[in-house]
């Protein structure tokens, strides 16, 4: 089976596994994002938002889903970051977690990057996903599963912001190896 068929075949299994859907959706609108919601993984990490449901105090429902995660014994390591703006303003404002968990069964550690996000954040994100699925061809899909796995170079993933830069550069409408690598070059990312 091709790799990128697995990881996404594996990835649901995580998802039901850990009960994601039954945990995050009585908090609030959840969407899968990133390679995963794309069909385009490379390596196991799953991208999800989160909008909170109104009258739900945010940060009580994140620890909450923490608590949950935490208690889970496939449970590594997490890594909390509040982006309020003035923090990183490049990045969408909101709390995140990552998670990460050991499952050999399923193809060894997976990370999870759950964002909870203001809905403004939230629909920009969205909008960006449909983008990219509006250019996604079948020689599109398969230049950038090309390219992840060159910038994984013997990593076990794709550096930090890599296909978000990648993806960027093709919905600028650069289509050649040569010019991509030179927008990512300029972003940073190599």
């Amino acid at each position: 089976m091709i790799k990128h068929i697995q990881l996404k075949k594996n990835a649901e299994e995580v998802i039901e596994s850990l009960k994601i859907n039954e945990i995050l959706k009585q908090y609030g609108t959840l969407f899968f994002t990133g390679s995963y919601a794309l069909d385009l993984m490379t390596w196991n990490d799953i991208d999800m938002q989160l909008v909170i449901k109104e009258g739900v105090n945010t940060k009580k429902a994140f620890n909450e889903i923490f608590s949950h995660f935490f208690q889970n014994k496939a449970f590594i390591k997490s890594k909390v970051i509040h982006f309020h703006g003035d923090f990183k303003p490049v990045m969408p404002r909101g709390l995140y977690l990552g998670l990460e968990f050991s499952l050999q069964e399923l193809g060894g550690m997976w990370k999870l990057d759950l964002w909870v996000l203001e809905q403004e954040d939230f629909d920009k994100n969205r909008t960006f996903i449909k983008d990219i699925e509006s250019i996604l061809t079948p020689k599109i899909r398969g230049l950038i599963l090309e390219m992840k796995h060159e910038m994984m170079s013997g990593n076990s993933r794709v550096p930090q912001l890599g296909s978000y830069e990648l993806y960027k550069a093709l919905l600028k409408g650069y289509r050649s190896k040569d010019e991509i690598n030179k927008y990512l070059k300029s972003k940073n990312v190599r």
